[in-house]
């Protein structure tokens, strides 16, 4: 368990770690505390450094913590007929942000329910998935990802009259073991009895595929 602060209410990180907005980026920094992204979160636990849960009729449901190891914004148009091979003009396009994980927190938060929304993040891309997760409506998700170098995917989305669906994902950021290593410690920070994990999606280029199974 990692050391905490009581009287403070903060999280103290290891010593390569410290923190750019909602980035965790690798650094030679001395350890420091930090306080919790979101104290006004309902139930903020002070003895912990993190939010319990939610406050439902006097008593906290557990919190939820998803992981999106990859991913990506995602852009879906629509098209007349896919023409291969040859030049295809896109009509009406909308943007998303998405991954496993945090399509979750999206999810739980039409229901009204908190979560921290965790995972890898690169580049412009990256910061604007964190930036759309924190303004999300209702402030029920907290952003808390592990910087990486590059930059975070796009995928396309074709969609055709009849629903026909083309998808072209792009692979993602690589992240290297000292990248796992601070994904890893962040996600320690938020354990405790009263958490629950969501481990969802694709794991991404230099991500070991057992990483779920160590994590857990």
């Amino acid at each position: 368990k990692l050391p905490q602060n009581p009287a403070a209410g903060e999280i103290c990180r290891p010593a390569n770690l410290s923190r750019i907005g909602n980035f965790t980026q690798i650094s030679a920094a001395p350890r420091t505390c930090r306080p919790i992204d979101n104290p006004a979160l309902p139930c903020y636990d002070a003895r912990k450094g993190r939010p319990a849960g939610r406050q439902t009729k006097g008593r906290c449901t557990a919190m939820i913590v998803t992981l999106t190891l990859n991913p990506a914004i995602d852009k879906t148009a629509r098209i007349d007929a896919l023409c291969p091979r040859g030049l295809n003009r896109l009509g009406q396009v909308e943007r998303d942000v998405g991954g496993k994980g945090v399509n979750v927190s999206k999810m739980l938060a039409a229901l009204g329910q908190n979560s921290i929304a965790c995972g890898f993040a690169a580049g412009q891309a990256g910061r604007t998935v964190v930036e759309t997760l924190r303004a999300w409506p209702g402030g029920h998700i907290t952003p808390d990802f592990v910087a990486l170098p590059g930059e975070t995917r796009t995928n396309l989305k074709l969609v055709e009259p009849d629903g026909a669906l083309t998808e072209l994902n792009e692979p993602g950021p690589a992240a290297g073991p000292e990248h796992i290593r601070a994904l890893s410690r962040t996600l320690l920070d938020h354990a405790g009895p009263d958490v629950l994990f969501v481990l969802a999606g694709s794991a991404g280029p230099g991500v070991p595929p057992d990483i779920y199974r160590d994590l857990t």
